[in-house]
Formats: C-alpha cells, sequence, structure tokens
C-alpha cells in the first residue's frame, strides 16, 4: 500500500507486471512492465513518490515512468525496502547480498556479504542508521 492509502502495487497473474490500482474508484492507475520474469516484491518509498520492485526498478508511482534501475544482483531480488526518509534502498537477493542505493540517482552505496543463504527480508530502523536483513542460512543481521 502506498503512505497516503490511495494505491495498492500488485503483480499480475502472470507475475510480469505490476498494476497500480487506485483504492477509491477501483481503476488501474499504471501498469509498470518490462520484466521477462516474476516480480516478488514490491515497497512504496514513505512520501510515496516511488515504487521499487523486481530487478530493483524504481518508478514514479503516478505515472508508472521508470526512475532508474539498479544493476548489479547475478540472482533475482528477494525483498525491497526504503529508509524512511526515501533517500535509501536496501535490497535483498538469491545471490546472498544486501545492496544500499541511493534512492535519488540510483548509485550503490554499500553491499553487505557473508551470507550463506538467500536474503529473505530487509528493513530499516526509523532513523535509518542501520538496516536489518534476514536470511535463509537462519541469521538476523544488523
Amino acid at each position: 500500500f502506498s503512505p497516503d492509502g490511495e494505491l495498492v502495487a500488485l503483480p499480475s497473474g502472470d507475475k510480469i507486471l505490476v498494476w497500480l490500482w487506485d483504492l477509491a474508484t477501483g481503476a488501474a492507475r499504471s501498469i509498470l512492465k518490462g520484466y521477462t520474469s516474476y516480480v516478488t516484491c514490491v515497497a512504496f518509498s514513505p512520501d510515496g513518490r516511488l515504487v521499487a520492485h523486481k530487478t530493483v526498478r524504481l518508478c514514479d508511482s503516478a505515472t508508472g515512468a521508470a526512475h532508474s534501475t539498479l544493476k548489479g544482483y547475478t540472482k533475482y531480488v528477494t525483498c525491497v525496502a526504503f529508509s524512511l526518509d526515501s533517500k535509501l534502498v536496501a535490497s535483498g537477493s538469491h545471490d546472498m547480498t544486501v545492496r544500499l542505493w541511493d534512492s535519488a540517482i540510483g548509485a550503490t552505496r554499500g553491499t553487505l556479504k557473508g551470507y550463506t543463504d538467500s536474503i529473505l527480508s530487509v528493513a530499516f530502523s526509523l532513523d535509518s542508521k542501520l538496516v536489518a536483513s534476514g536470511s535463509g542460512d537462519k541469521t538476523v543481521r544488523l
């Protein structure tokens, strides 16, 4: 759900599209396209301006237009989260890494390694100083 509660982002039935639905009208506001495989995670930025999903691609939540594609993973992305100020994106992958990104310019800010299984979840602390990650290796790291 978007922070204002007006939109919900959902993968399509074939999971290669993401629909942004207007909850008040029930109408599709935009469709995020261009995928060749499943979309497994979607997150709105806390300011509501961006939607992060899949590879990680950042899109404008109002228009669906691509803002930037954050590259570097060797396997697909399993989870994504924004910092409370919307300036950073954390993402985890089946390549056993967590990556931190600058959402304004799409640049990598850092890569966290040392996991022995896929990353299943990522979350920022309220002050955006810590990132928590959960892995299939049964560890939680800060």
